[in-house]
């Protein structure tokens, strides 16, 4: 899953027109260092399923995504700076897992473990933040 908003193929445009923005866009990405950007953020990040979509994010070209995107970041790193003591518990790397079941499949019983430690932290992770006297004005995009 690619974490962001395409440019639109612009129907006017014919498909050498479009694919000559692909090359250029990729060609931009290439000298900025993109993938090794990514790459970077990718070994920084502290669960498999973080590091994944780290690896897939692609720039934004819509300027009220990017606002968005940069105020729950601000808020995220607000949070981690704000409540320290603010932990993700016993959250688990659980994309395996659910893939599986979304498929059919049966877990096992300490993957349904994992899936209810998961939900349980998300939970308590949820009630420390708006459990903060003022969360919903310092963290409006976290706490929705």
């Amino acid at each position: 899953m690619t974490q962001s908003i395409s440019i639109p193929a612009d129907e006017s445009l014919d498909e050498s027109t479009n694919q000559g923005m692909d090359a250029r866009l990729d060609q931009a990405l290439a000298k900025i260092e993109f993938p090794v950007i990514a790459a970077e953020l990718a070994k920084r990040c502290h669960f498999s399923l973080a590091a994944q979509r780290a690896l897939t994010l692609e720039p934004r070209f819509d300027p009220w995504m990017c606002e968005e995107t940069l105020a729950v970041t601000d808020e995220a790193v607000g949070l981690m700076i704000d409540l320290p003591s603010i932990t993700v518990g016993s959250a688990r790397d659980i994309a395996h897992a659910i893939s599986r079941a979304e498929k059919g499949g049966r877990l096992l019983p300490l993957e349904i473990q994992d899936v209810a430690d998961t939900a349980a932290a998300a939970r308590s992770l949820r009630q420390q933040v708006i459990g903060s006297a003022d969360a919903a004005i310092r963290f409006p995009h976290l706490v929705d």
